[in-house]
């Protein structure tokens, strides 16, 4: 029998939205929402920009770099895997959630 190998990969390069830093332990994480852009002409060539936000969480021991330089406006480069997770809101409602986990980390 064939071992499987699964492949859970992203990669992304955008621009850094919210920021909130945190610690856990003796290290530092970020959570950031990351701006991506996809750029194309409708039919009649109309020029459209679609944004896609992008929820990510980095921790600065697993990353490879400093965690300082995410901030507002601070264009990126990461690769990471991305993570699905459920949770019950303060309505008491069920939400599902994807979040990029960083892998590596650069900014531009």
């Amino acid at each position: 029998m064939e071992k499987r190998q699964d492949i859970n990969m992203v990669e992304l390069q955008g621009v850094v939205g919210t920021v909130r830093m945190g610690e856990i332990g003796n290290g530092r994480y970020v959570r950031f929402s990351l701006a991506t852009n996809h750029a194309y002409m409708t039919e009649d060539g109309t020029p459209v920009i679609e944004t896609t936000w992008h929820k990510c969480l980095a921790f600065e021991d697993k990353c490879g770099c400093s965690l300082d330089g995410i901030v507002k406006g601070a264009a990126v480069h990461l690769h990471g895997r991305l993570r699905c997770y459920r949770y019950v809101d303060i309505n008491n409602t069920g939400r599902s959630e994807v979040e990029i986990v960083v892998n590596t980390l650069e900014t531009l």
